[in-house]
């Protein structure tokens, strides 16, 4: 009987001491944030994107095309680009309508006024087991005029 009870605490300490290492393994894996970059196969540069606009004025009612670019140009295997507009100021009682897509957003002012938008463009892929991992490639704030045509 001593010897079961000596056994089983051998087992549970064991256990313990299994249980104590992988969360202190885990714990040092959780901290260390790595990000891995997507990078061009060609350049071996990870990829960037830009606003190729140069003039931040609309005209009310009519489209507003905000124009994007990849550098590299070509998307990696896999990969698409996801644009996400947010609207950070716009006059009172209104918000424009926004069409995103890639190298084109497009971006209607109901009313005149100062207009300011975060733009995000992120690459993003997705496993064949589920899931989406995706990589901010540039987020920069826009302003717009919008005037009465």
């Amino acid at each position: 009987m001593y010897i079961r009870q000596k056994n089983k605490l051998a087992i549970h300490q064991k256990t313990t001491l299994l249980n104590i290492t992988l969360l202190i393994s885990f714990s040092l894996l959780c901290s260390i944030t790595v990000v891995a970059q997507v990078v061009s196969p060609q350049t071996h540069e990870p990829y960037t994107a830009d606003i190729l606009n140069n003039d931040y004025e609309a005209s009310v009612d009519e489209p507003f095309f905000l124009l994007l670019s990849l550098n590299p140009e070509t998307l990696p295997i896999g990969y698409s680009a996801s644009i996400l507009i947010d609207v950070l100021e716009s006059p009172v009682g209104t918000k424009p309508e926004i069409l995103t897509g890639y190298p084109k957003s497009r971006l209607t002012m109901r009313q005149a006024g100062a207009y300011r938008f975060s733009v995000r463009v992120s690459l993003m892929s997705k496993s064949s087991c589920g899931g989406i991992d995706a990589e901010e490639i540039m987020n920069k704030e826009l302003r717009l005029q919008a005037t009465e045509p």
